[in-house]
């Protein structure tokens, strides 16, 4: 039987029920996908943005798009062999000041397995710590931009006995302006470029902040939430009922009094707490009960 690694297990289990649930109600983020909709997604520039309440910039009409491109994407689910690596071909406009190769794997459990080289240069990949054959998503985050002109991107199997488990799932290159033109900074909000397989450019509220776009990711954005708060109650009523019912006479109360520098405060009467300020207060608490008629030592007062 297969067994699954404990890293692997947590995710799959959040990804799979999260997502199924958050799915109905918002879209995915990631590359190369189709279901672009929703609170988290925003495809027409000339309209209002979906999460304008959430942009680090509060001003809306601010809003800017950050500055990115998908070069290449490929989800190969090759298996592969030490005869012949797994490779990719792509060119790259040399506009860009930084680049991600991100990419996943299975099968794979040593850094000595296998070998992702860009251009020839080993991109020093090893696994995730206690893996096993699981698939896993990595990313390679690059300074520097990639030069104008053809790049190969390429997997080489170096451990025959991992064959024929081991399987390169899918790769992608990611280019992005400097730091004034692309935010990665976790937690800002803004006009993040998504790249849908119809080579569309819906647009998401983070860079990678949210499940819906890094399956690696423990949370969901605001954007996201806000939205499953508002499609969970679309059609639930926080009051469920109202039962109206006569209560009988118990024949007893206290009234509850806050003075402030001996004066009564009247928005605090028969309230048990109160915010207030500086100054000297009294609070008196008095009880009244139909059983005692005359109580000459005020032993119902306090």
């Amino acid at each position: 039987m297969r067994k699954f690694a404990v890293i692997n297990v947590a995710a799959i289990d959040q990804s799979t029920n999260d997502v199924s649930i958050l799915f109905i109600f918002s879209p995915q983020e990631y590359d190369g996908g189709y279901a672009y909709f929703g609170p988290n997604s925003y495809n027409n520039l000339s309209k209002a943005v979906p999460w304008a309440q959430w942009l680090t910039d509060p001003d809306p009409t601010h809003a800017r798009v950050e500055r990115a491109v998908m070069p290449m994407q490929a989800y190969a689910w090759t298996l592969l062999n030490t005869s012949t690596p797994w490779s990719v071909k792509f060119d790259s406009s040399g506009a860009y000041a930084r680049h991600l190769v991100r990419f996943s794997v299975s099968g794979l459990p040593e850094a000595a397995d296998l070998r992702v080289e860009l251009d020839g240069e080993d991109l020093g990949w090893t696994p995730r710590a206690d893996i096993g054959l699981d698939r896993y998503h990595y990313d390679v985050h690059r300074d520097g931009g990639l030069s104008a002109g053809e790049h190969t991107l390429s997997f080489t199997l170096l451990n025959g006995a991992r064959e024929p488990a081991a399987q390169m799932c899918s790769a992608e290159v990611l280019e992005f302006g400097d730091e004034s033109e692309f935010v990665a900074t976790p937690g800002h909000y803004s006009l993040y470029p998504t790249f849908s397989l119809d080579n569309q450019t819906p647009y998401r509220p983070t860079n990678e902040d949210c499940l819906m776009r890094q399956v690696t990711t423990p949370n969901f954005c605001k954007a996201c939430i806000e939205g499953l708060w508002l499609a969970l109650l679309r059609n639930v009523s926080l009051i469920d009922d109202i039962d109206a019912s006569s209560v009988a006479d118990l024949g007893e109360s206290y009234t509850v009094t806050w003075r402030k520098d001996g004066q009564a405060i009247d928005k605090f009467t028969n309230s048990t707490e109160g915010e207030v300020g500086s100054g000297q207060y009294a609070i008196e608490v008095q009880y009244a009960t139909n059983e005692v008629r005359v109580d000459r030592d005020d032993r119902l007062k306090a």
